[in-house]
């Protein structure tokens, strides 16, 4: 136990989310603060836990919302969470959480490093599109990245952000807390990589009434891509719904990119040509939201 701290976390590698495999490790890393802090233990005198990060040489946008996520579950049970260490992936958390706390006045006068896309959260239904479009600006401007995947992919996160509102509060803990959206993203190696965590019902909870008995009975990771198909929307109103998370994987797809989705206890992820599904109902692997990642080449 580190001084100051009930308990500490100390993950010995790169947390990153580029394929499902590095992805449910970065969940591990943070879950295990969770498994400490369990919701009938009361906090001791409002001491907070931490992630030591001074042994994990980096960490990617989607490790980022994990650890957001981390942190908004800990807060609800009346714990703080801390971040610790150094290094370059202590560096990138903090600029992030820097610009998290910016107005959009003080903004463009943060000075983020080339290729860094710092936390954004959309809040606020009413200032949603001009916070989405602000930032998918920035992500066009930085990479080069060919318009329509930007924008395609916009259309996709504000399609999470409008059902997480609609859905309203998810009515968990003492005190239902608002549906919100974090993004982050960056760019290495040719590749963008964009995420965005929305705190709403979830996939899974959304679409399961307007699926087939058969694919309920499936599973989380079933229903997840039961909503990438064509038409399929959880709203009472078909036309021209369910149209944002098809069209991006059918662009991802000509990119050459990949997409995964973690929802409740369902990853779908792209690989080729193929959605694939992976159940985690046998795991204590539980995402309340939705988390997408998406990973585009630019050319």
């Amino acid at each position: 136990m580190s001084s100051g701290y009930v308990f500490t976390v100390k993950p010995k590698r790169a947390l990153l989310t580029r394929t499902p495999a590095e992805l449910l490790a970065a969940h591990d890393s943070f879950h295990r603060l969770v498994q400490k802090c369990a919701p009938h233990e009361p906090n001791p005198l409002g001491q907070g836990v931490a992630v030591d990060l001074s042994e994990a040489s980096d960490i990617d946008p989607g490790a980022v919302l994990l650890m957001m996520y981390t942190g908004w579950i800990l807060l609800r049970r009346g714990w703080s969470l801390y971040v610790t260490g150094s290094g370059e992936a202590l560096r990138k958390v903090s600029k992030n959480l820097q610009h998290l706390r910016l107005t959009a006045k003080d903004r463009p006068l943060f000075e983020r490093d080339p290729g860094d896309y710092p936390l954004r959260q959309v809040k606020d239904k009413n200032n949603m599109v001009s916070e989405l479009e602000d930032w998918a600006e920035t992500v066009k401007k930085d990479t080069h990245a060919k318009e329509e995947h930007v924008a395609v992919w916009s259309m996709q996160i504000g399609e999470v952000v409008t059902n997480s509102f609609q859905h309203g509060p998810d009515g968990q803990g003492p005190v239902p807390v608002p549906p919100n959206v974090l993004l982050c993203g960056g760019f290495r190696d040719n590749h963008v990589q964009l995420a965005a965590l929305d705190t709403g019902r979830g996939i899974p909870a959304s679409i399961k009434e307007v699926v087939a008995d058969e694919v309920r009975q499936e599973g989380d990771a079933a229903l997840i891509r039961e909503a990438c198909k064509l038409g399929v929307t959880s709203r009472s109103t078909r036309w021209n719904q369910g149209y944002g998370l098809p069209h991006l994987v059918d662009l991802v797809k000509e990119n050459g990119g990949t997409v995964q989705i973690f929802s409740q206890r369902g990853l779908v992820h792209l690989r080729g040509q193929q959605l694939h599904k992976r159940n985690l109902e046998k795991s204590e692997r539980r995402l309340n939201g939705t988390l997408t990642i998406v990973s585009l080449r630019v050319t």
